[in-house]
């Protein structure tokens, strides 16, 4: 029994390919037509007995090694230059990153729609989210971080993501920062994360924006609930409802609520409201859609399954003096910040590291914006970075921060910094 299993096993591995045989056997068989029906691009590499086809009676190889003896066993298509055998494709086939097309087959390479003729690959030209090449290039350098590429951002275009994932603009005016006093020593890092009262557990945890383009809120309301933390010594067991905060908009006047507003629009939408309901009456089940038409709190009853809400209350926000003195001092004494800055193309593939546009990174659309919450700062290897709240998921960065280097004149990092009074009932 033994054997015929190994018999059988060898027999599988024997008619692994296809060799013609039959029609064949009539008309000659070629590589092309091999490579063709194993889905392969090149001959098979050294001596390999099982790459052939029926040339009308006889077997021909479409190997490295065929060719190599007296006689030639090569199949007649079979081309050799510089002591190397190349198998020719199938006429009208198209090969892309090792894979084989049929013509007139159509696919995508990434964000791009590609289509075989006649033997060429053509495909649009629209540059991607994810660039293989900048990230290679990345990695291969010594920025002080790493590139990743996200499944969740495969196939997606640049402009889609600046579309989707970002969503906030400077404000309309210049409004006068409070005064600030840069005297005295701040210490060399921190993070609110370890503030005692959190008992180790931190639950302001990351939030996913999803395809709506409303950073300027998810950043806003994340500030208010580590603000309401700090202001009661004690964790949030609720936190603001980033959903009814876009969808309730009076400012926005767009129907579709998932959209940009600039940093002093947003926090007067929250003014204008008769306090945040916390997610419990107001859920955050549709805002990752992209799609938000419809306010459901039409009055004091809570659209979701709760009969009662706390309800968060916010100042108007005030600009923070854009120095790091300043801005490190105004987290210790009041919380984190909200903190606006330009965006890069290869800040989407951020992984992990201490953050700074590289070489080639670009502003795919000029003046394009991120809103994100500033919960600390420290230094690594030399280089002071920003500790930063995204929200893009916890899959995204590391556990969904990322540290940015501080002082980073392109990226605009620590010039747009908001904070606000916050106080719940």
């Amino acid at each position: 029994m033994r054997h015929f299993f190994i018999f059988s096993c060898l027999i599988s591995l024997l008619s692994a390919y296809f060799h013609g045989s039959g029609h064949n056997s009539v008309r000659g068989g070629s590589c092309a037509d091999f490579l063709h029906k194993n889905h392969m691009t090149s001959c098979c590499l050294g001596r390999n007995d099982e790459c052939y086809m029926i040339h009308f009676d006889t077997r021909c190889y479409c190997d490295q090694f065929c060719g190599k003896n007296s006689t030639s066993d090569c199949c007649p298509d079979v081309i050799r230059e510089h002591n190397v055998n190349k198998c020719p494709a199938k006429a009208g086939i198209c090969q892309r990153n090792g894979m084989v097309y049929q013509n007139n087959q159509r696919f995508m390479d990434n964000c791009n729609h590609c289509r075989c003729k006649n033997g060429v690959v053509k495909c649009k030209n629209r540059p991607c989210l994810i660039n293989p090449d900048l990230l290679s290039e990345i990695n291969g350098s010594n920025y002080g971080w790493t590139a990743a590429n996200y499944s969740f951002f495969w196939s997606k275009t640049l402009e889609f993501a600046y579309l989707h994932y970002l969503g906030v603009t400077l404000p309309s005016y210049r409004q006068k920062p409070l005064s600030s006093d840069f005297s005295g020593h701040v210490q060399s890092s921190y993070d609110f994360r370890k503030e005692p009262y959190f008992q180790g557990k931190y639950p302001n945890g990351i939030k996913s924006q999803g395809m709506c383009a409303a950073s300027w809120a998810f950043s806003m309301m994340d500030m208010v609930t580590d603000r309401a933390s700090k202001y009661s010594r004690k964790p949030m067991d609720r936190s603001p409802s980033v959903e009814q905060l876009i969808a309730c908009s009076s400012i926005n006047k767009k129907r579709n609520k998932c959209s940009s507003l600039s940093v002093d629009q947003g926090w007067l939408s929250a003014q204008n409201m008769t306090g945040i309901a916390d997610t419990e009456c107001y859920g955050n089940r549709d805002v990752q859609s992209g799609f938000l038409f419809t306010c459901k709190m039409k009055s004091s009853t809570c659209p979701g399954p709760a009969n009662s809400t706390k309800k968060f209350y916010v100042s108007k926000a005030y600009p923070v003096w854009p120095q790091s003195k300043s801005i490190m001092k105004e987290i210790l004494m009041n919380g984190p910040v909200q903190m606006v800055f330009k965006i890069y193309d290869d800040f989407f593939m951020y992984k992990s590291g201490v953050y700074s546009p590289s070489r080639r990174a670009q502003s795919f659309i000029r003046n394009q914006y991120h809103g994100v919450k500033v919960l600390g700062w420290g230094s690594e290897n030399g280089m002071d970075y920003w500790l930063a709240a995204n929200s893009w998921g916890p899959d995204w960065g590391e556990n969904g921060y990322f540290r940015i280097k501080r002082d980073v004149c392109s990226t605009e990092i620590g010039k747009h910094v908001y904070g606000a009074w916050v106080y719940i009932k």
